[in-house]
C-alpha cells in the first residue's frame, strides 16, 4: 500500500511562494496608488475652495521704482519682504503650510504681493501640492493645482504708460 498525501506537499508550498509574492505586490501597489489618489482628490478639493490667483489692485510704477522689482533676467519679481531694501515699493511674502508631513507630503503655498507704503495686499496666489506616496520611486511623483500658474506679478505691477 502506497503513502497517500493528505494536502500540499513541499512542492506545493514552493509553487505557492510566487503566487503569494504576486498577491502581496498587487495589494501593496493598490494601497499606495489608492492613498495617492485620495490625497490628490483632497488637493483638488482644497484648490477649488481657495486655490488660484486673485488680483485686488494693479499698480503703475515709475521707471526707477519699476527697475527695483526686476530680477536679473528683466522679469517682474518683487523681492521677499524680509530681504527687500527700504526703497523697494512692492514686496512679496511666501508661506508654506504643511497639511501632511508624512509620505505623501501635502502642502499649501501662498504668495502675497504687498505695497510697502501702506502694507496693502495687492494680490494673492494660492496653490496646493502632493509629493510622494509612491511604493517605489527613484523620483517621487507629484500633483499640484491650479494646473498652470499665471504671472501674478505682471498682472499687478506695470510700468507707467509713458515709459513704453
Amino acid at each position: 500500500m502506497g503513502v497517500k498525501s493528505g494536502g500540499f506537499g513541499i512542492l506545493g508550498w514552493v509553487l505557492m511562494i510566487p503566487a503569494v509574492v504576486v498577491v502581496f505586490l498587487i495589494l501593496a501597489f493598490g494601497f499606495f496608488e489608492g492613498r495617492k489618489a485620495y490625497w490628490e482628490d483632497k488637493v483638488r478639493e482644497m484648490c477649488e475652495k481657495d486655490g488660484g490667483e486673485r488680483v485686488f489692485e494693479t499698480v503703475r510704477l515709475n521707471r526707477q521704482q519699476y527697475s527695483l522689482i526686476l530680477n536679473q533676467f528683466g522679469q517682474v519679481s518683487p523681492p521677499l519682504e524680509n530681504k527687500a531694501g527700504d526703497n523697494v515699493p512692492i514686496v512679496r511674502r511666501f508661506t508654506s503650510t504643511y497639511i501632511r508631513r508624512n509620505d505623501p507630503e501635502v502642502r499649501r503655498d501662498e504668495l502675497v504681493v504687498i505695497r510697502r507704503s501702506d502694507e496693502k495686499v495687492l494680490g494673492v496666489s494660492v496653490s496646493y501640492s502632493r509629493v510622494g506616496g509612491d511604493l517605489i520611486a527613484l523620483h517621487p511623483s507629484n500633483f499640484s493645482c491650479p494646473e498652470k500658474s499665471k504671472d501674478i506679478f505682471s498682472a499687478i505691477v506695470r510700468p507707467n504708460e509713458e515709459q513704453k
